[in-house]
């Protein structure tokens, strides 16, 4: 998947297993962002691995934000699978 593909709503998980969800141009963590501009165009980050996205969902809906925000986010992404890093 190519960073230009990321959109408004999608969920991510990073390497080091911090779960985001993508508004706008940010991927907004429970206690962090970080700026999808500083992603390079496969995802990977430019300054520290542990901050490559290894999976990014569809566009979530309704009740999966809930589960995100009780702790269910690696599940509610594989749940909802649309891009995996090849390892």
């Amino acid at each position: 998947m190519k960073r230009k593909k990321l959109e408004t709503g999608m969920a991510v998980l990073l390497v080091d297993g911090d779960v985001g969800i993508i508004i706008n141009d940010t991927i907004v963590f429970e206690c962090n962002y970080l700026r999808v501009k500083d992603y390079n165009k496969d995802l990977t980050f430019n300054n520290n691995y542990k901050f490559d996205i290894i999976k990014v969902s569809s566009v979530l809906k309704g009740y999966d934000f809930i589960e995100i925000k009780k702790g269910h986010g690696a599940t509610t992404i594989n749940h909802n699978l649309l891009w995996e890093r090849e390892v």
